[in-house]
């Protein structure tokens, strides 16, 4: 993610999390639980944890982003596209946004060998 809005322009932030998508009917709006989640926000490491919620969003079937919220931040999905994604903070009542880039990757074992494709894992860039 890179903030372009608030004290934190012009840093990048990353992150990853993977869902299981088996479920994924197509149709309409659907919403997939978060199984795994992790992200490195000014010096802090964030899982599943630190989340009230985590799911991601699809329409469809096409990927919108993420919708999740911690005590300090959130991940806002696309409402038609992907591009509309974001991510807002307020730390020490310092608000900012930023834009979020998702980018689909295998999940691959020691021999570079892809374990298994169909849960999607994605690596978040967070632009602040």
């Amino acid at each position: 993610m890179s903030p372009y809005r608030g004290e934190l322009t012009e840093k990048n932030y990353y992150g990853s999390f993977s869902c299981n998508c088996s479920e994924l009917t197509g149709k309409g709006v659907e919403f997939i639980k978060v199984d795994n989640f992790d992200l490195r926000f000014l010096g802090i490491d964030y899982g599943k944890t630190d989340l009230l919620f985590a799911e991601a969003v699809f329409r469809d079937g096409d990927f919108l982003g993420l919708t999740a919220s911690g005590a300090d931040f959130s991940f806002i999905c696309g409402f038609f596209e992907l591009s509309e994604a974001s991510f807002a903070y307020n730390i020490n009542s310092s608000f900012g946004a930023a834009n979020v880039t998702f980018s689909l990757r295998q999940v691959i074992d020691d021999n570079f060998a892809t374990v298994f494709a169909p849960e999607p894992s994605v690596l978040m860039k967070v632009l602040v």
